[in-house]
């Protein structure tokens, strides 16, 4: 990796925060807390907030969000690697009951891998930091 090591894109780490926080918000308000295993086990459980009709918003684009949000911030020689992860941890959930596996979540990955690439690189100024 070329550049300053200790230099950070504050830009980029912000814009990762508020996409993981929406992604959060998402589920929240929209997503019915008693499906989901990670409320159950904190022992939050008010059921749906605000229903949502749409399923892509509710289901797909939390995961999209989150994706690029964590990517943005572990950009470089790690998103690779946090990209393997997140595809291992969605296989898992075929083998083991940590979730329900989805196809769609797998696109989701590799599309905000694909876009977190050039978008990282644009809000960079300097060609001295590259992800």
């Amino acid at each position: 990796m070329k550049g300053n090591p200790d230099k950070i894109n504050y830009r980029v780490v912000f814009l990762g925060l508020l996409l993981i926080f929406l992604s959060l918000l998402i589920y929240v308000f929209f997503r019915n807390t008693d499906q989901i295993i990670a409320f159950r086990l904190l022992g939050v459980n008010y059921g749906t907030f605000m229903p949502l009709e749409n399923n892509f918003i509710k289901f797909y684009l939390i995961d999209f969000l989150f994706y690029l949000g964590f990517m943005l911030l572990v950009k470089g020689i790690y998103l690779y690697i946090l990209t393997s992860w997140f595809i291992l941890l969605e296989f898992l959930q075929i083998f083991f009951n940590i979730g329900t596996f989805d196809l769609i979540d797998i696109l989701m990955i590799i599309a905000s891998l694909l876009i977190v690439r050039p978008f990282s690189y644009m809000l960079t100024k300097s060609n001295s930091y590259k992800a």
